[in-house]
């Protein structure tokens, strides 16, 4: 979906302010996150273009926000376009955006519970 090779990441908080909003929980499937991060604020990530994350030994060039399309909207058990993720990304904070994508400028290994550092 890019014009670069990228991975997508996804933010733990920004997902449960929209399960909030929602009044429900939310699959964090239908985001196709590439990797999840947690321990920061929601929206956060919105905040990182042109920064370099680090996990692991690995950093990684924030470049562009996640534009969502309708697939967010159905269910990844059923198919069934279930919940209007669209609407209430728009409705509640003005934009369709979910997660950011990345750009790996410095390979390494990431292991699960590793800290995520914005430089």
């Amino acid at each position: 979906d890019t014009e670069f090779p990228s991975i997508s990441i996804m933010n733990a908080a920004s997902h449960r302010a929209v399960e909030e909003k929602l009044g429900r929980k939310l699959e964090p499937e239908r985001w196709r996150g590439n990797i999840w991060l947690d321990g920061f604020g929601p929206w956060d990530e919105f905040d990182w273009m042109g920064k370099t994350l680090k996990i692991g030994a690995a950093r990684i060039l924030i470049k562009e926000r996640v534009v969502r399309c309708k697939h967010t909207m159905a269910s990844p058990k059923t198919g069934e376009r279930d919940t209007d993720t669209l609407a209430l990304l728009r409705d509640n904070w003005g934009h369709q955006d979910f997660g950011v994508y990345g750009e790996v400028i410095e390979t390494g290994d990431i292991r699960l519970g590793d800290i995520a550092e914005v430089l």
